[in-house]
């Protein structure tokens, strides 16, 4: 199939190394408007042979002293950074060998407590972290050492960094009661740019205090604004300009949000920790929203040319993701699953690859090799090993 692509998922193209997922120019760009409540019906099951050529598997070293749980994980030129809550960020080689960690856990100077790894500069092989008391940013080399150390203006519940090095706060604890939810925008050394630059948040049912945006690549440099919003996705350039990215057609489609606080709300009022908005994010060559829908969340996938629904992952009925025909091994399920130039990556506990041992040899492959190959992997496997990272590479554009 001749995709024509956007870019990312989780997951992302706006720093060296996060470009756009095939060489060819998509045929349409945003402002896209997605007919989500019509096309519900329109989807099919979705093999990953249709986008990708090849799957492999690197395994992260395991060591006493060396112990990845559940995180996120980056592929970053010639390493891989794991990020693990309440723990320091790792650093591996690309074949899985353990280098070194970054920075420490704490709330001293240059200090963080949950390591984010989304904003790496593989080029310049450095990386940005934000401190424990989400007032500052600190800026690491691949070495350990710490480059940069940036104070806010204002607490940060997320942040982004652009191509041109300004940063885009997502400033989650100052909802302001007139109405607007302000972001602020700082230049390479933490001087403000602009600040205040939001849409006006529809405040009622399923909104109060509280409510924390966060951002996904787009492959037009800009960021997309997710949890702001809810007819509408927001995206913010690299010098603060707001303009929509998506126009959601719902229906009387729920987000994931207001279908749990309509769950909850015999036993609690809204309290102010409930996001506000649907999920949008650009994953290899689709559109991704979350939404709810017949008392169960689900994320519909979208091709962006056509804004049509080509499958959905459903809590419901339990089929996610990229169907796996390649090999026959693990799949994509849900979100969990980011994009490095040509190639989609994911984190595989290794328990639960073991325990899903016998159902990956049973489906279908297209290499029986690469089959063979995934089986005497996981059979070399303990429960107890560091994660397995699961690299997908994608067609490229003729």
């Amino acid at each position: 199939m001749n995709w024509i692509v956007l870019l990312m998922f989780g997951l992302l193209a706006l720093v060296p190394g996060r470009q756009a997922f095939a060489q060819g120019k998509s045929a349409t760009q945003p402002p896209y408007v997605i007919d989500i409540a019509g096309n519900l019906k329109n989807h099919r099951v979705f093999k990953l042979s249709e986008i990708a050529e090849d799957v492999s598997y690197i395994r992260l070293e395991t060591r006493p002293d060396v112990l990845v749980g559940y995180g996120s994980i980056k592929l970053a030129g010639k390493f891989i950074i794991v990020g693990t809550y309440r723990k320091p960020i790792m650093l591996f080689t690309r074949e899985g060998k353990y280098v070194r960690s970054i920075g420490f856990i704490g709330k001293g100077p240059g200090e963080y407590k949950n390591p984010s790894i989304n904003q790496i500069d593989p080029v310049k092989e450095e990386l940005f972290v934000l401190g424990s008391g989400n007032d500052r940013i600190f800026k690491y080399s691949f070495s350990g050492k710490l480059l940069q150390d940036i104070p806010l203006p204002q607490l940060c519940t997320d942040f982004y960094r652009f191509d041109n090095g300004n940063l885009l706060l997502a400033t989650g604890r100052n909802y302001k009661a007139d109405g607007f939810y302000p972001f602020v925008l700082l230049d390479p050394k933490g001087k403000l740019i602009k600040e205040n630059q939001s849409h006006e948040v529809p405040v009622g049912k399923y909104i109060a205090y509280g409510v924390r945006p966060n951002f996904d690549a787009a492959s037009n440099g800009s960021v997309i604004v997710n949890n702001f919003g809810r007819d509408v996705i927001w995206q913010i350039s690299p010098a603060g300009e707001t303009r929509p990215y998506a126009t959601l057609l719902l229906g009387k489609l729920k987000t994931p949000d207001e279908y749990y606080y309509d769950q909850a709300q015999w036993v609690q009022k809204p309290f102010g920790f409930f996001a506000l908005g649907f999920s949008c994010s650009e994953t290899g060559p689709l559109i991704k929203v979350s939404y709810a829908y017949e008392l169960h969340t689900e994320t519909g996938y979208f091709d962006p040319r056509t804004t049509k629904l080509l499958f959905r992952d459903s809590t419901k009925v339990g089929e996610y993701g990229f169907h796996n025909n390649l090999d026959g091994g693990p799949g994509f399920g849900f979100t969990q699953f980011f994009q490095e130039n040509n190639v989609l990556f994911t984190s595989l506990m290794s328990v639960d690859i073991k325990e899903n041992r016998n159902f990956y040899a049973n489906q279908e492959a297209l290499y029986p090799d690469k089959k063979k190959a995934m089986l005497e992997m996981i059979d070399s496997l303990d429960e107890n090993d560091n994660p397995v990272i699961m690299v997908v590479r994608l067609r490229k554009e003729p």
